[in-house]
């Protein structure tokens, strides 16, 4: 298993472990736009409902904003 797979593994694990434990809990995750293999777990994530939404930390603060209110 390379690194990146095993990288994945433990945060989409690390993820659901949260997701289970805290049901209620609204999951919102910061990604760099420029790291390909990050969004894509962070895009998994979602489509598995793991998380809830996923945000890129260069994006603007009133952007950023506007996600954490929608929730």
């Amino acid at each position: 298993m390379d690194r990146g797979t095993q990288e994945e593994g433990t945060f989409l694990s690390f993820c659901e472990l949260l997701h289970k434990r805290l049901p209620d809990c609204r999951l919102l995750l910061l990604v760099s736009q420029d790291d390909l293999a990050r969004r894509e777990i962070a895009t998994e994530a979602k489509k598995k409902e793991i998380v809830d939404d996923f945000v890129f930390y260069d994006a603007s603060l009133k952007y950023l904003f506007a996600k954490l209110s929608a929730f």
